[in-house]
């Protein structure tokens, strides 16, 4: 079962403060264009270009400057893992990932991805996202890099199917949501 992290609300204009809603908000159908899934021991803060920023603070705090625009789902796995699917609007942005835990890391992002297998805790590794999606080198801590792959056929297409789901699931949500409404 997925766990949504908790959205948020802009306070007072102008006050910087986001107060939390009681249910998540609901994406409308088809407008992200862009997704990115991330498996490990590990909390995601994606940074836009503009400076929003949706996801995970190192501290803990869940952040979405992106309402309307983008969602995040975090799931619990197993020993200390999380499942990670945050969709996007169309534009490049920053990932930053901070290690929790020992452990590996799995990372898919359009039709790439890549997998480190000895995550260091409090390790922070980044990378940029072009506007069409393709990502680029992952810097670890420390200046080692880590290269993108394309990702197999099979891998591409569990990844999307799981996507895939996960849009259904948050839609139907909507759906039973909006009837309970009228």
């Amino acid at each position: 079962m997925a766990i949504f992290t908790p959205a948020h609300t802009a306070g007072a204009a102008g006050s910087g403060v986001v107060q939390p809603q009681a249910t998540p908000p609901v994406p409308p159908v088809g407008t992200y264009a862009g997704s990115l899934f991330v498996h490990g021991p590990v909390s995601v803060l994606v940074i836009l270009q503009d400076g929003r920023q949706i996801g995970e603070t190192p501290s803990g705090e869940s952040v979405n400057h992106l309402i309307g625009e983008g969602e995040m789902i975090k799931q619990a796995g197993t020993a200390g893992t999380y499942e990670w699917w945050i969709f996007l609007p169309e534009t490049g942005y920053r990932v930053d990932i901070h290690a929790l835990d020992t452990g590996a890391l799995e990372v898919a992002v359009g039709g790439s991805g890549f997998d480190v297998p000895n995550l260091r805790p409090g390790e922070l590794l980044s990378f940029n996202v072009a506007p069409d999606g393709v990502p680029g080198p992952v810097t670890r801590s420390g200046g080692e890099t880590v290269t993108a792959a394309s990702l197999p056929v099979i891998a591409a297409f569990s990844c999307m199917i799981v996507l895939g789901l996960a849009l259904v699931i948050v839609s139907g949500i909507g759906l039973a949501r909006r009837g309970r409404a009228r």
